[in-house]
């Protein structure tokens, strides 16, 4: 590294701190009036909510971060544009890649370390913050429920929210599964549902609303008979959670409070779970010509095979895929229809998780695209001012929402994680990329 290169990379240490401290005290300032409103509304002690601050720092530094790369880089190659100071480079015969290389490299080094700092210390940040809030809250039950996760927590019940809101305890887009020994599982499904907790009597009240009961009858001695019952409100009381509950507490966490590997070894945990639901209902399927439960008419919409893009454009042309069994039972049918909810929860948590793991990488990925960004960028504004903070945010937030976009599509099993959480990244980085290269003059101008 010459010095001119060691020179340029000194110059950014002060606007990276300044960037830093900007971004952040914005951030800190959007949930400051949350954090003030524990104290004068709830009651809530000055040191319980100081350690909510300090936990949610956490993810605070995971996203300002970046930012404040690209804040550095912009400010600092505005100044030396605007100082002439890269035109005294160029007209010198210094070559600028040696320049622009040693800032691209230290950039991949930033970057290394807050993947770091994601995989060790985010999740632990986040899980305690998350604990706290429980704590504060005091409904304890909404803890061993997980959206999109099924929960078997509760004896004898197994659980699959679509939506869960960890402060009321309100959930919605309910599916109940109540097992039996001697028979098929219940299914109970509601729009809407809530849990309470009774610390005296050890337990747990399930009121939903907006639903329907499908059952094989206990009495009934015919497989084929199958009962529906529709319903406006539904209670379940479950009793004997004490143990669950303390089991939560110590251990529970959801995908954003995990390491990288601890979500490999949900996904093949989950991954072996549902190969063993898939080979439990073959023989069913195969009884009536079926192969995979996706070609069951009554069970597609289940599986929502639509949301897949290909099957979406071949739907335009009229395409569907051939269904060639025969009508199934209804009493199979339901018990069908119970594993198609699981292998999609099944599905749409595998997704949930590979799409942390990449975030886990492609977030901290991005401080050196905004290096590859800032760079001709700076050049070329030749100013630090009021324009450089309006780039540098205006780029932020559209390269953020790509992000999220790509995140709940990802989640929504509609592209693939990968794509979900890396296009952006790609997209800016080659651009950035070419235009770096550009002002190096390694292409022509």
């Amino acid at each position: 590294m010459n010095r001119f290169a060691r020179y340029v990379l000194w110059q950014h240490r002060i606007p990276f701190l300044q960037g830093f401290t900007f971004v952040t005290l914005a951030a800190v300032l959007i949930f400051l009036f949350d954090f003030v409103e524990m104290i004068v509304s709830k009651g809530i002690s000055p040191w319980i909510v100081g350690q909510l601050f300090v936990y949610s720092q956490g993810y605070t530094l995971a996203i300002t971060a970046p930012c404040s790369v690209l804040v550095a880089v912009l400010l600092t190659f505005g100044k030396l544009a605007q100082d002439q100071e890269v035109s005294a480079l160029r007209t010198s015969g210094v070559p600028l890649l040696g320049i622009f290389l040693p800032v691209v490299g230290a950039g991949v080094l930033f970057a290394a370390g807050l993947t770091l700092f994601n995989n060790h210390v985010l999740p632990e940040t986040n899980h305690r913050f998350a604990n706290l809030i429980y704590d504060i809250q005091g409904k304890r039950p909404s803890i061993l429920v997980r959206e999109g996760e099924f929960n078997s927590d509760f004896p004898s019940y197994r659980l699959l929210v679509g939506h869960v809101n960890y402060e009321t305890s309100e959930w919605r887009d309910v599916t109940v599964y109540q097992l039996h020994d001697d028979r098929l599982p219940t299914t109970i499904t509601a729009r809407r549902g809530q849990v309470t907790y009774d610390l005296v009597q050890d337990e747990a009240t399930i009121s939903l609303e907006g639903g329907q009961v499908h059952e094989v009858p206990q009495e009934s001695k015919q497989p084929d008979r199958y009962r529906v019952i529709d319903f406006r409100l539904h209670t379940i009381r479950i009793s004997g959670l004490g143990q669950a509950l303390r089991h939560s507490d110590r251990a529970s966490r959801g995908d954003r409070e995990r390491s990288t590997r601890n979500m490999l070894d949900e996904i093949r945990v989950e991954t072996r779970e549902k190969a063993a639901v898939e080979r439990s209902m073959a023989p069913i399927l195969a009884r009536y010509g079926y192969r995979r439960m996706e070609e069951v008419p009554q069970l597609a919409a289940l599986l929502q095979p639509g949301r897949n893009p290909l099957s979406i454009f071949l739907g335009w042309f009229g395409w569907k895929s051939p269904l060639r069994g025969r009508t199934i039972g209804p009493a199979e049918l339901g018990a069908l229809s119970t594993e198609a909810l699981q292998l999609h929860a099944y599905n749409q948590q595998i997704a949930s998780y590979w799409v942390e793991i990449h975030k886990k990488f492609a977030i901290p990925a991005a401080c050196v695209v905004y290096v590859l960004i800032g760079i001709p960028a700076g050049v070329r504004f030749r100013r630090a001012g009021t324009a450089v903070g309006v780039y540098s945010l205006g780029f932020f937030v559209v390269h953020y929402l790509s992000l999220v976009a790509g995140e709940d599509l990802a989640k929504h099993m509609i592209i693939s994680p990968f794509l979900g959480m890396w296009t952006a990244n790609l997209v800016f980085g080659l651009g950035g990329l070419y235009f770096m290269l550009r002002e190096a003059e390694v292409f022509p101008r």
